[in-house]
């Protein structure tokens, strides 16, 4: 027979696969709708330059563009998800190279914090919006709960 302490373990991993779980499938589902919603906001409804032409307006899938799911990286170790926005600025706009963008930072960095004096190169927080948003809805605790009620039973997270 297990020892107490044995069984606490044996519980505790059970109950941290399951938060793991939850976070990359149901978190990270919501966190990318949530940055998706912030970048519209945030971004392509500021206008766009008259020399540009956006990839994909509220994210395309497959478009590459800054609101493209599939450009949205993430992991999960030891309860904490990671997110990381890897789009590249568009490329065939080589004729302005980088038009004072930062070419060693991301386009999210370049997004969130700006790289000059022109309206489109001034910060665009969507980063900052999204954990805002995300604070007063309670759209990740509300999808953590529900990813633990499927996993563990209603009876168990309440």
């Amino acid at each position: 027979m297990a020892s107490l302490n044995e069984q606490l373990a044996r519980i505790q991993a059970h109950i941290q696969k399951q938060i793991n779980d939850s976070l990359y499938h149901e978190i990270a589902s919501v966190t990318k709708k949530e940055i998706q919603n912030s970048i519209d906001t945030e971004i392509y409804q500021s206008g766009i330059p008259s020399m540009y032409e956006r990839r994909g307006l509220s994210g395309a899938l497959g478009s590459g563009s800054l609101a493209d799911p599939n450009e949205m990286d993430y992991n999960v170790k030891d309860g904490v998800l990671r997110m990381v926005d890897s789009a590249e600025r568009n490329m065939s706009y080589g004729d302005f190279p980088g038009i004072g963008y930062d070419l060693s930072k991301s386009l999210a960095y370049n997004m969130e914090y700006g790289y000059g004096n022109e309206w489109y190169s001034k910060p665009r927080p969507f980063l900052k919006k999204t954990i805002e948003n995300m604070r007063e809805s309670n759209s990740h605790v509300i999808a953590m709960r529900l990813g633990l009620q499927r996993r563990l039973g209603k009876d168990v997270v309440k």
